[in-house]
């Protein structure tokens, strides 16, 4: 049964606008990141245009003069949030950093490359599974319709669901910190299994296109971590009560 309770670090205890100073300075850091970032990215964003572009196997289609540069400073910020995950992981553990116990605090840096790691592969199996995407879509209309793509609606489409699996693939993450914490437990956990597997269609309908085909693709991967996740919680040692080890 998770804590209901937990004893209070010891620390000195921060005022409201001690937490948005805080919480400003965190968010100052990752936008510079994310801008550093994506202007490093810009130099080989057309690079990654073509590879993108080759997933479609129609003709993409610039509606105005300024969109292949608009669509290449798009594609940079989307490469700029992949570059600056481990900047962007390790400024939300910092912030949440005070108000863990010791022993807490030793899980950040392990959490912070885990979570890149999982980011990555979440990307990865978006690529792997946008040109699945594409053709099932394509199919329902081919003999009959022309398929034209806007590449900036393209560009959106792929780097949404980039970015959509690597956020979602944080999951074991924050359900083992969770854990570790006391807010859950294993037997909560798996006592709703059923609304985890309904939360998960909400989470690949809201991040996906309105197809059942890209909800399910993410959908799946979703329930199959929370599985997963469940399996290393049941086997992780809960924290002892009132404990500040």
């Amino acid at each position: 049964m998770a804590q209901a309770r937990r004893k209070k670090p010891d620390m000195k205890e921060m005022t409201f606008l001690d937490h948005l100073d805080e919480l400003r300075t965190r968010l100052i850091i990752m936008i510079v990141a994310v801008t550093v970032g994506t202007v490093a990215c810009f130099f080989v964003s057309r690079q990654a245009l073509v590879f993108i572009t080759s997933m479609s196997e129609v003709k993409l289609l610039a509606l105005a003069p300024q969109t292949p540069f608009m669509v290449l400073i798009k594609l940079a910020m989307v490469m700029g949030v992949a570059v600056a995950s481990p900047v962007i992981l390790l400024q939300i553990w910092l912030f949440v950093a005070p108000g863990l116990y010791p022993h807490e605090r030793r899980y950040v840096w392990p959490a912070v490359i885990t979570g890149v790691v999982l980011f990555l592969m979440g990307g990865a199996f978006a690529l792997f599974t946008i040109p699945l995407s594409l053709r099932f879509l394509e199919q329902f209309g081919a003999g009959y319709v022309v398929f034209t793509y806007d590449i900036n609606r393209f560009v959106s489409f792929v780097g949404g669901f980039i970015l959509a699996f690597g956020a979602v693939f944080q999951l074991p993450i924050v359900l083992f910190f969770l854990a570790r914490i006391g807010v859950v437990d294993y037997a909560m956990l798996a006592g709703n299994r059923k609304f985890a597997f309904v939360a998960a269609l909400i989470v690949g309908a809201v991040l996906t296109p309105a197809d059942v085909f890209s909800m399910m693709v993410l959908a799946v991967p979703l329930y199959a971590l929370f599985e997963a996740s469940l399996i290393v919680i049941r086997f992780t040692k809960p924290p002892e009560p009132d404990s500040g080890e």
